[in-house]
C-alpha cells in the first residue's frame, strides 16, 4: 500500500509540476504570439534546480521531471525542514522518558507537551470542542495579544517550540484559564490536570529551551522576505556546522550550555 502510495504522489507531482509549464507557455504565447513549444522549451532551459523537502516522493518526482525535460536539474534541500525532524525527535525522546503508566488526563499517545500544545490548540480555536470566545477573554483581561498562541497543525518548523515557551513564559496565567469556566466535554479538566504535572512542566521547559536557543535562530536566520533572504547554496555549510556541532555534544542537552 505505501509502494502504491508513493508511485501516486511522485506521478502526481510530477504531472502537476510539468503541466504548470506548459500551461506558461500557452498563457505567454496567447498574449505575446510565437510558437508555443519554443517559449515552452525556454522556460525549461532556465530552470536548473528544484527544492525539495528531503521527501523520498519528491526525489521521485523530480527524477520524472528529467525523463520528461531531458535534462538533469540540482536538488536542493530546503533549510528549514530539518525543523519538522528535529520536533519529531523532541517528542520522541520525551516519550521516551516518561515512566510507563504515568497518568495522563489528555488522551493519545504522545509526549505530555505534545497533547497540551494540541489541546490549548482546540480550547482556542476549535467551537465544538473548545471555547474560542471565552479565550479570547481571558487574553483581553490579562492584557495578552489574541495572537499569541499561533494554530497549531502538527510538526510546522518551529511552532511546537513556540508554543511550548509561551506556555511556560505565562504559565500562571493559562493555569488561571484552566481552573475556570465551561468543561467543553471534560477536555478542560484534562487539560488542566496534565498542565499541572511536574512531567508536563519539566517538558514545556526543555521544549521552549530548545525552541530559544535552537529552533527559533533557525528560524530567524532561514525564514525571510524575499529582499532579505540568504542565498541557499551559502546556506548550506550553516545547517552542516550546525548538525556538526550537534553531533559533538555527547549528551542530548550539552549544548545548552
Amino acid at each position: 500500500m505505501k509502494l502504491l502510495r508513493w508511485c501516486y504522489y511522485r506521478q502526481d507531482y510530477s504531472s502537476h509540476i510539468t503541466d504548470s509549464i506548459d500551461n506558461l507557455a500557452n498563457v505567454h504565447t496567447y498574449f505575446n504570439g510565437g510558437e508555443k513549444q519554443r517559449t515552452k522549451q525556454k522556460i525549461i532551459d532556465n530552470i536548473s534546480n528544484t527544492m525539495t523537502d528531503r521527501c523520498a516522493a519528491n526525489h521521485a518526482a523530480t527524477k520524472l521531471v528529467e525523463q520528461t525535460w531531458d535534462k538533469s536539474l540540482n536538488e536542493l534541500n530546503c533549510h528549514l525542514h530539518p525543523l519538522d525532524s528535529i520536533a519529531t525527535k523532541t517528542r520522541s525522546a520525551l516519550k521516551r522518558c516518561e515512566e510507563r503508566g504515568v497518568a495522563k488526563g489528555l488522551w493519545g499517545k504522545d509526549c505530555f507537551a505534545a497533547n497540551i500544545v494540541l489541546s490549548m490548540n482546540k480550547m482556542r480555536y476549535k467551537d465544538a470542542k473548545g471555547d474560542p470566545r471565552g479565550f479570547v477573554i481571558f487574553l483581553e483581561s490579562e492584557n495578552l495579544p489574541r495572537g499569541i498562541l499561533p494554530r497549531y497543525r502538527g510538526n510546522r518548523l518551529h511552532i511546537f517550540f513556540h508554543i511550548c515557551g509561551i506556555l511556560i513564559e505565562h504559565f500562571e496565567k493559562f493555569q488561571k484559564f484552566l481552573q475556570k469556566g465551561t468543561t467543553c466535554g471534560g477536555l478542560r479538566t484534562s487539560l488542566l490536570k496534565d498542565y499541572n504535572s511536574e512531567v508536563a512542566h519539566v517538558e514545556m521547559h526543555v521544549v521552549g529551551l530548545l525552541g530559544k536557543l535552537l529552533t527559533g535562530p533557525w528560524m530567524k536566520k532561514f525564514y525571510r522576505s524575499h529582499e532579505d533572504q540568504n542565498d541557499h547554496v551559502e546556506g548550506i555549510p550553516m545547517v552542516k556546522k550546525v548538525v556538526e556541532r550537534l553531533n559533538m555534544e555527547r549528551e542530548p542537552l550539552d549544548f545548552l550550555g
